[in-house]
C-alpha cells in the first residue's frame, strides 16, 4: 500500500502482539467487514451494484498507456527539478506551490473519472472488462502524481527554503482515495504488459466502493469504501500527545481477531489522520488503513498464496466420465477448478462461471479464478464436446 510521506510518518513494529485495552475500548467490527472462517476478515460492499469476471493478458494498449502515463511524470519531475535548481526564493517557493496546486487539480480529475467509471459499471454501461482496463490506466496516471509528490516532498524536506503549508497539502493529497496503492490493478498492468502470467481478476462495484480480486501465483485483494472516509473530522485514535497508536491498534484487533490471535507480526505508518497497519499471519498479510475521525477500515489489501487459502468446501460432478471438482473458500477469494476425465487431467476445457467463460485449465488439468460473491455455477467443456457443471454458494 503506498502511503510514502516522509512528512508527518511515524513507525511502529511489533512481533507477537498482545494488545491490552486501549483508550477508545473498542473490540467490535464495522458493519462493512465480512468475517470469513478460519483465515481474516475482509473489507467489503455494503451494497455492490454490479460484479463481474475478466482476464487479463497481453494488452498492448492498456501496457502503452500505462508507460505513457510514467514517462510523462518523468518528464514532469525533471521539468520541476531544472525550474527549481535555476530560480531564487520567491520564485522557487511559487514554482512549488504552483506544482502542488496543480497535482491537487489533477488528482481531483481522477477521483471524478473514476466515480464516473463505477457509476456506468453499476448501470450496467460498461463491462467488466472494460472497467478493468480503464482503471489500470487511472493508476498508471496515479502513479505519475504520486512520483510528483515524492519529489516534491523531498524539496520540502531538503529544501533550505521554507515551502509554509506544503506538508499538510501534500499529506492531504497521498491519503486521497485516488492516489492509495491499487495491487490488485499493479498485477492486471503486469499481465498486460506480459511481465506475468494471465490473471483472473472480479471485480465488484458500489457507488461508494471498488474490490478487486486477481489470482495467478499469487492472490491479491483490494477494497475501498469512501462511506468509511471523513476526511474534515476530528482524530478519535489521537489524545494530546499521543499519537493514536494504542487506541488504532486495538481498532484493528478488534476487526481482525483471527489475524491477532495467530502470531501476527505487524507494523504501521501514520500519515495525517490515516493509520495504516499491516499484519503477517499464517495465510499470507493484509494492509488496512484506518480513517482516525469514523475509526473503521476504508481502505485495505490482502495478499496470499492461494494454496494457503482455507477450502471451505469441495463441489464435485460427473458426467460421462468427465469430473469436475471446485475447491471454494469465500466470497471474493481464489478457487481451484480442477477437470480429469477417467482420472487423468483434462487440458485445454473451458471454464466458464454464469455462463461467461474466463479461461481454460492448464496441462494438470487446473485454473484458479476467484469465487464471486453470492451462488454461483462453473461449467467446464472438454475439448471432446463433454460439459459438466457444478453449483456453488
Amino acid at each position: 500500500m503506498r502511503l510514502r510521506s516522509r512528512l508527518t510518518v511515524i513507525l511502529l513494529v511489533v512481533v507477537g502482539l498482545s494488545v491490552a485495552g486501549g483508550a477508545l475500548g473498542q473490540s467490535g467490527g464495522q458493519e462493512t467487514v465480512s468475517g470469513v472462517e478460519n483465515t481474516t476478515n475482509k473489507l467489503s460492499l455494503a451494497d455492490p451494484a454490479a460484479d463481474g469476471h475478466a482476464t487479463a493478458g497481453i494488452d498492448v494498449g492498456t501496457a502503452v498507456a500505462a508507460d505513457a502515463h510514467r514517462l510523462a511524470g518523468l518528464h514532469d519531475r525533471l521539468t520541476l527539478e531544472e525550474r527549481i535548481s535555476q530560480a531564487e526564493d520567491p520564485v522557487a517557493r511559487a514554482t512549488i506551490r504552483e506544482a502542488v496546486r496543480g497535482a491537487e487539480d489533477r488528482v481531483a480529475g481522477l477521483r471524478a473519472e473514476r466515480g464516473e467509471l463505477l457509476a456506468a459499471h453499476g448501470d450496467g454501461e460498461l463491462s467488466t472488462a472494460t472497467l478493468a482496463s480503464e482503471l489500470v490506466r487511472l493508476n498508471a496516471a496515479a502513479d505519475r502524481e504520486r512520483a510528483l509528490l515524492d519529489r516534491l516532498a523531498e524539496f520540502d524536506t531538503d529544501s533550505e527554503i521554507p515551502f509554509p503549508n506544503v506538508a499538510e497539502n501534500l499529506t492531504a493529497l497521498e491519503t486521497t482515495e485516488s492516489l492509495l496503492g491499487q495491487p490488485a490493478l499493479e498485477q492486471l498492468e503486469a499481465a498486460a504488459a506480459g511481465a506475468t502470467n494471465r490473471q483472473a481478476a472480479y471485480v465488484q462495484t458500489s457507488p461508494d466502493g471498488l474490490v478487486v480480486a486477481t489470482v495467478s501465483e499469487e492472490y491479491v485483494r483490494q477494497a475501498f469504501l469512501s462511506s468509511e472516509r471523513n476526511r474534515t473530522g476530528a482524530n478519535r485514535f489521537a489524545d494530546g500527545a499521543s499519537p493514536g497508536w494504542s487506541a488504532a491498534i486495538e481498532r484493528a484487533n478488534g476487526i481482525y481477531p483471527w489475524a491477532f490471535a495467530n502470531e501476527p507480526s505487524i507494523s504501521g505508518i501514520r500519515t495525517g489522520d490515516v493509520y495504516r497497519i499491516d499484519i503477517g499471519h499464517p495465510h499470507g498479510s493484509l494492509e488496512a488503513l484506518f480513517d482516525g475521525a469514523t475509526t473503521n477500515v476504508f481502505h485495505e489489501h490482502q495478499f496470499a498464496a492461494p494454496e494457503d487459502v482455507s477450502v471451505a468446501a469441495v463441489e464435485t460432478a460427473t458426467t460421462d466420465g468427465v469430473e469436475l471438482r471446485v475447491a471454494v473458500t469465500h466470497a471474493t477469494g481464489p478457487i481451484r477448478v480442477s477437470v480429469a476425465e477417467d482420472g487423468q487431467p483434462v487440458a485445454d476445457a473451458t471454464v466458464t462461471i454464469g455462463g461467461r467463460a474466463v479461461g481454460q485449465t492448464d496441462e494438470n488439468g487446473e485454473l484458479r479464478l476467484i469465487q464471486p460473491d453470492g451462488p454461483f455455477e462453473v461449467s467446464a467443456t472438454t475439448p471432446g464436446g463433454t460439459t459438466v457443471s457444478v453449483v456453488g454458494a
